[in-house]
């Protein structure tokens, strides 16, 4: 008796599986398949990351050689190129009444370029973010990731010279295009490894 029921469960078992579509069976990749992927992204961004140190170092050296032969003009002339690129970053962006939003707009197209720049506010002593002197409205700024401060340290070449002048342009540039009517300047105030402190400086035209 027993062994009866046994065979007509094996038989209705066998029936259930003939009948369910492959579909309805996920094949499961084996693990060798599995850990492929994690180790062709590592690849990949390791491939990456040293295009770019090689790029960074090529950058930083070009520089460091105008800046020898060519002196202080090497900051003006970066400081051109900057802005016009700066300009044409941000062209989509239209315009903005208020520097914050102009400075998200900013960091939002150089993004879509490929081009990340990690910026924060920083506010002073009152709490207030933007401070008013004369004529001229200030605010503080943290710049954590820069790519130019990154190149200047793989070619172990000292900051506040022609590529930071060349960053300074395009963010000068891209602001004022943002911002019609205002001369916009940006000036270091504490350059470090990790991160610089820098004032955006600018003034309303008649």
């Amino acid at each position: 008796m027993y062994f009866d029921r046994l065979a007509v469960w094996n038989r209705t078992r066998a029936v259930r599986c003939e009948s369910t579509p492959a579909t309805a069976r996920p094949e499961v990749a084996p693990l060798a398949e599995r850990n492929k992927e994690p180790r062709m992204r590592d690849v990949q961004m390791q491939s990456d990351i040293e295009k770019f140190q090689k790029i960074a170092t090529f950058l930083a050296a070009l520089a460091h050689g105008a800046e020898n032969n060519l002196g202080k003009g090497t900051n003006a002339v970066c400081m051109l190129a900057g802005k016009k690129f700066g300009r044409e970053a941000v062209q989509q962006s239209g315009k903005a009444s208020e520097p914050l939003q102009a400075l998200h707009n900013l960091t939002q197209a150089l993004a879509a370029r490929g081009l990340f720049w990690d910026i924060e506010p920083f506010s002073g002593d009152d709490g207030e973010f933007i401070q008013q002197e004369g004529n001229e409205k200030k605010m503080r700024l943290v710049f954590r990731t820069c790519m130019v401060r990154n190149a200047l340290f793989l070619y172990a070449h000292e900051q506040k010279q022609s590529l930071c002048h060349m960053a300074h342009g395009v963010f000068a540039g891209a602001m004022e295009k943002m911002m019609p009517g205002s001369a916009v300047k940006l000036e270091i105030v504490q350059a470090c490894p990790n991160a610089c402190l820098k004032e955006m400086i600018w003034e309303e035209k008649a």
